[in-house]
């Protein structure tokens, strides 16, 4: 699993603002949504590209104030599409919201 932390965003701020820059992000990279689950100490989206298999997933994580992307081992898609895209997506997703990609890790299975 490929994971990339965002965080060092100005708060307090409304989650609509979040939203957008995830949307937003997603728009810019030509992505679709396939699931968006909206809590309120927790959000999670799944994004996909059209045509191809694979998943990206964007996870904000409200008790620890950051936006984590991440991308499992068995949905990197083809030609690991979404494993590549990701470090691209945390950075756009950090300047959307004035943030940083603060932390990237790598972990073996699922």
């Amino acid at each position: 699993m490929w994971v990339y932390v965002i965080e060092g965003f100005r708060f307090p701020f409304e989650d609509k603002h979040l939203v957008k820059a995830v949307h937003d992000a997603a728009e810019y990279f030509g992505l679709y949504k396939t699931l968006e689950q909206m809590r309120p100490s927790r959000s999670h989206w799944h994004w996909k590209r059209e045509g191809l298999n694979g998943t990206l997933e964007v996870t904000w994580e409200d008790d620890k104030h950051q936006l984590l992307v991440i991308v499992h081992q068995n949905r990197a898609g083809q030609d690991n599409w979404a494993k590549k895209l990701a470090p691209k997506f945390a950075q756009e997703l950090a300047l959307g919201l004035d943030g940083k990609v603060t932390n990237h890790h790598v972990t073996h299975g699922h």
